[in-house]
């Protein structure tokens, strides 16, 4: 007769290789787009500006009177910059770093979990899910030109050195050296440090102001090199005014319906072990970074990279729940694999309810590969069109940019600084008229953002 404890972990075997192929499946698609000449979003053009802009030397934060902004720190325009000389396109240049951050994240989930004292295979299903979650749920930003997965890519590592240099106590400051590095990268990136330090004060009380000044004095050090190296044209961009709501907070809290099941699963772990010192930490990951997540979306023009944090964070604790899923009360009358092997199946059956099915569609559908075609003749053409009209022109980014015209209006930035009162609600209307560009309406089907009609 067989084993049903055995029979159980030969199923959760096999439910860990469908979460695998999920997370392949999933990222076939952001991988395959970002080869193309089809634009994403419009802040991949935005971005591109910048990192031209800082790679060849040129100014890269605008004056007060220019309708464009910066408020984005600048070690990311240099790393995209370089890479985009590189390799001859600063967009796709960008667009591979960001695939290739999502694959570092998983990894640093994983080597979380194992430094939480998770098992390989929880460290693998953290990193999974995280892949998986990402490419399926947020494929916007999968593959993406922006420099938000970078950021979190480097933090994640950073956070497990910090653990590992709370576990010896000592070895502090290159962790927090490469944490302060990162918010130079992504600015909004905010979970993982503010965690650390709590940390910290917990196990090592005697540690924490000491390595909270070496924190700040590193801080302090960056912005004054900044304010050397940019002028004071650096703040008032860092500081672009932005409209907040309590309403778009509340709007937003449907958006955890993506990581509900992950969420869910560690709650079932991290309340009844929430004594335990392991849990209470990755207890005050999720808080911290659901709370961060909800703050974050306060702000208008805030995207799905305000729930980046809470989506690692999640991760992390899946891969410590399936570890620690034999220590719950309810484990003394439900065998642990059984758990486990329902922790797996809700996580895969939600991974699944999803309608992403552009690899699928990719195969078998003409219609779809005809559209990418199409697609990407609009966009060629638009360019086209950019490029044979005299002097600076307003249009998308992504036009002007591939038509090696100026960037001259941020548009989402510009509309903040006017509701801010910054400039009068005309100002567009009264540099056009003032010769100083034109402004041009193209085909929008250009960008992935825009269905064919009918779609």
């Amino acid at each position: 007769m067989q084993d049903p404890e055995r029979e159980c972990s030969r199923r959760i075997g096999w439910l860990v290789g469908i979460l695998a192929a999920i997370a392949v499946y999933s990222a076939v698609w952001p991988a395959y787009r970002s080869c193309q000449i089809t634009d994403i979003i419009g802040n991949e053009a935005w971005n591109a500006y910048s990192s031209d802009a800082a790679f060849q030397g040129a100014k890269l934060y605008p004056a007060s009177d220019e309708l464009t902004t910066n408020n984005y720190p600048p070690l990311s325009f240099y790393i995209v910059g370089s890479a985009g000389a590189l390799v001859g396109d600063t967009v796709f240049a960008g667009r591979w770093i960001s695939l290739i951050a999502i694959g570092m994240i998983a990894v640093g989930v994983g080597f979380t979990i194992r430094q939480l004292g998770g098992s390989r295979m929880a460290a693998g299903i953290g990193g999974l899910y995280f892949v998986g979650t990402f490419c399926r749920f947020f494929t916007m930003y999968a593959g993406m030109n922006d420099p938000q997965l970078l950021a979190h890519a480097m933090m994640v590592f950073g956070f497990v050195a910090f653990l590992k240099a709370v576990e010896r106590d000592r070895g502090y400051f290159w962790p927090i050296f490469l944490m302060v590095v990162t918010g130079f990268v992504k600015h909004n990136i905010v979970t993982m440090p503010v965690v650390a330090f709590l940390w910290l004060g917990i196990q090592h009380p005697k540690r924490f102001l000491p390595n909270a000044a070496v924190a700040v004095s590193l801080i302090a050090a960056g912005f004054a090199v900044c304010r050397a190296a940019y002028g004071p044209d650096f703040f008032p961009n860092m500081l672009a005014p932005r409209k907040y709501s309590l309403c778009l907070m509340l709007i937003f809290v449907g958006h955890l319906q993506f990581v509900a099941v992950g969420l869910i699963g560690w709650l079932c772990v991290g309340i009844p072990l929430r004594r335990d010192p392991t849990v209470k930490l990755c207890n005050m990951l999720v808080a911290v970074a659901l709370g961060m997540f909800l703050l974050q979306k306060s702000g208008e023009g805030l995207g799905e990279n305000a729930q980046f944090d809470l989506i690692i964070a999640v991760s992390i604790a899946v891969g410590v729940a399936f570890a620690r899923t034999s220590d719950t009360p309810v484990a003394k009358r439900i065998p642990a694999e059984r758990l486990r092997f329902a922790l797996l199946l809700a996580i895969v059956i939600r991974l699944l309810a999803c309608e992403q099915i552009e690899p699928v569609r990719l195969v078998f559908d003409s219609g779809f590969r005809r559209e990418i075609a199409e697609r990407t003749q609009i966009m060629k053409d638009c360019i086209g069109e950019v490029r044979n009209v005299p002097g600076k022109v307003m249009a998308p980014p992504i036009l002007t940019y591939r038509a090696g015209k100026p960037f001259v209006v941020d548009s989402f930035n510009l509309d903040q600084r006017i509701k801010a009162g910054v400039f009068p609600l005309d100002i567009v209307q009264q540099r056009i008229a003032a010769g100083e560009f034109v402004k041009m309406n193209l085909d929008p089907r250009h960008s992935w953002l825009v269905a064919y009609p009918g779609d």
